[in-house]
């Protein structure tokens, strides 16, 4: 995995979030009304400063914060930079990498969420192993049918 990819899929899971959705609504409102404040209604300029300067302030914080955020991650787990092979069979899911091997049961999965380019296994509320789909070599459709076999898996998968 390289940053890259990391990084964008953390942006977008971020962005996905009810809060984070209004609190952009919210930047964009502002910037609406300093845009309106200097067409329409003679704004002073602390006003125009007030209200410009809280909308940009609430549009891009969040994304330097996720970015930044995303960056740590990554930079501070060495093992999920190297290549990592998983199997999968009915009952347990075998993780091999450089310098480590793990295996787990599907029980012990939180959740599992399908997302446009990656497979989100959940262990917790809030850890996951990362899983490509362009690395899954045109087994998608197959991996889908071993995860709703899952006796009590929550999950959450795309329609394709």
């Amino acid at each position: 995995m390289d940053y890259k990819r990391y990084s964008k899929l953390m942006t977008r899971q971020f962005y996905k979030k009810f809060l984070v959705i209004c609190t952009m609504l919210f930047g964009i409102l502002c910037l609406t009304i300093t845009v309106l404040g200097i067409a329409l209604w003679e704004f002073e300029l602390s006003h125009i400063l007030n209200y410009g300067i809280s909308g940009l302030l609430v549009l891009v914080m969040p994304y330097l914060a996720v970015k930044l955020k995303a960056k740590r991650g990554f930079d501070s787990n060495k093992l999920m930079q190297e290549k990592i092979v998983y199997e999968f069979t009915e009952d347990k899911i075998f993780i091999t990498g450089t310098s480590f091997k793990s295996e787990m049961e599907w029980s012990k999965i939180y959740q599992v969420k399908e997302v446009k380019d990656w497979f989100l296994l959940y262990q917790s509320k809030h850890l996951m192993n990362l899983i490509p789909k362009n690395a899954m070599e045109g087994k998608v459709a197959e991996f889908r049918t071993l995860i709703k076999s899952q006796n009590r898996l929550k999950h959450r998968l795309l329609t394709t």
